[in-house]
């Protein structure tokens, strides 16, 4: 009886030590009252920075398309405005005041070829594969009357005989005989 005592206060004892060294590893976070473990930090008080990973306290952070950056790497990126994904600002497109990512753009933006300048997609007009805005294409293009071909201004053949456009195909097939070839931009004498 007096061994099985024995041995029921060693493992008590080893209990006890194990259950002691156990909690040797963890401490109670100061700003939070949370228990950590020694080798980590409080994961409701600090954060990891998404980018380059140092420790950081997460009210210093900032959350950009659900990650947290801390205040040095949060200066590189921003948020799409549709889509809310966190990007680069070297890979970000500027358009109507916000910030895009790629795919959020090329859905709800284009490019005008002639001017340059970005615009909502439903402003987009089309002139075989060239993509226009409003204004490019009232100022530079034209509809074949015939075909409906979108046809350049400086290409396009005015008809006196019916007084509208029409591609130099369209214009061949449908102007009768000796009446005088004119440039869109021709205006009749009165």
């Amino acid at each position: 009886c007096a061994k099985r005592a024995l041995y029921h206060e060693k493992m008590e004892c080893a209990r006890y030590e194990a259950a002691r060294a156990f909690m040797a590893c963890f401490s109670v976070c100061e700003a939070c009252s949370e228990k950590k473990r020694l080798d980590t930090y409080c994961h409701a008080c600090k954060a990891e920075c998404e980018e380059c990973g140092e420790v950081c306290e997460k009210d210093a952070m900032q959350e950009i398309g659900g990650n947290l950056y801390c205040t040095d790497c949060a200066k590189d990126f921003t948020e799409c405005a549709c889509c809310g994904k966190a990007l680069r600002l070297d890979d970000a497109t500027e358009a109507a005041g916000d910030s895009y990512c790629d795919n959020c753009f090329e859905e709800h933006f284009f490019t005008c070829d002639d001017c340059g300048g970005i615009f909502p997609i439903e402003q987009e007009n089309n002139a075989g594969d060239r993509r226009l805005c409003g204004t490019c294409f009232s100022e530079g293009y034209c509809t074949c009357e015939s075909c409906g071909e979108v046809i350049r201004i400086d290409d396009a053949i005015f008809s006196e005989h019916d007084s509208v456009c029409y591609c130099a195909q369209c214009y061949s097939e449908r102007e009768p005989e000796g009446v005088e070839i004119h440039g869109y931009s021709y205006k009749p004498s009165a």
